[in-house]
């Protein structure tokens, strides 16, 4: 008996989980500038936290750490 085949992920599908389950979209998460430079003691010495190499990352309240919009995690609570 052969293996039944794999199916590809396309690439919609991959683009439909991330927007939908990604930090970005959960309540627990903020990316927020004034927040982040507040959080994050010495950031300011570094430039800001509305500097665009940053992007649109920013704070999980949930587990105290700094990431990128773009993460998921088995936590995520979709922001009303």
């Amino acid at each position: 008996m052969s293996p039944a085949p794999v199916r590809a992920i396309a690439s919609n599908d991959i683009a439909r989980v991330n927007v939908h389950a990604c930090c970005r979209n959960c309540a627990h998460f903020s990316s927020d500038p004034l927040a982040l430079e507040s959080a994050i003691p010495g950031l300011r010495s570094f430039g800001s936290g509305f500097a665009a190499v940053r992007d649109a990352d920013g704070l999980c309240a949930k587990h105290g750490r700094y990431l990128s919009a773009n993460a998921t995690c088995e936590q995520f609570a979709r922001r009303d």
